[in-house]
C-alpha cells in the first residue's frame, strides 16, 4: 500500500505540474530576466529610460514568480491532503509513510517513477 500512495503522490504532483503551466510559467521567469539583463545593458537607452523599463520588468516578475510560487504552493496543498487522506483510511501507514517520505533512496525512486509516468503519458498521447 506504501508503494500505490507513494506512486499515487507522483501522478498527482506531474498532474497538477502539467495541468498549472509550471514549466510555461517558469521559462516565462527566465525570459523576462533575460529581457532585463539586454534593456541594462543597451547602449542606445540613456539612464532614465532603463530605470523606468527596469522598473516595471520587475513588477512584471514580481507578479509571475508570486504566480508561480502560489502554484507549488498549490501542489503541496494538494499531496498533503492526498496523504492526510491516505492516513485517515489507513492509520497504519502513518509511521512507514513518513518515514519513506523522508529517506533518500525513495526521492531518489519517486523522481525516478515521475520521470517514467511522464515519459510514458507523453508516448501514449503521441500515438492515435
Amino acid at each position: 500500500m506504501i508503494y500505490a500512495s507513494l506512486a499515487g503522490f507522483c501522478i498527482v504532483f506531474y498532474e497538477l505540474f502539467v495541468l498549472l503551466g509550471i514549466a510555461r510559467d517558469a521559462s516565462r521567469i527566465v525570459l523576462r530576466s533575460r529581457e532585463a539583463m539586454r534593456v541594462l545593458r543597451s547602449p542606445e537607452l540613456d539612464d532614465a529610460a532603463k530605470e523606468s523599463l527596469a522598473r516595471g520588468m520587475s513588477l512584471e516578475m514580481l507578479r509571475l514568480t508570486l504566480t508561480f510560487a502560489l502554484k507549488l504552493a498549490l501542489i503541496g496543498v494538494a499531496l498533503f491532503a492526498a496523504y492526510a487522506a491516505i492516513v485517515w483510511l489507513r492509520p497504519e501507514l502513518r509511521s512507514p509513510l513518513s518515514r519513506s517520505l523522508y529517506s533518500p533512496l525513495v526521492i531518489v525512486a519517486m523522481s525516478v517513477g515521475t520521470v517514467g509516468y511522464a515519459w510514458l503519458r507523453r508516448r501514449s498521447r503521441r500515438r492515435p
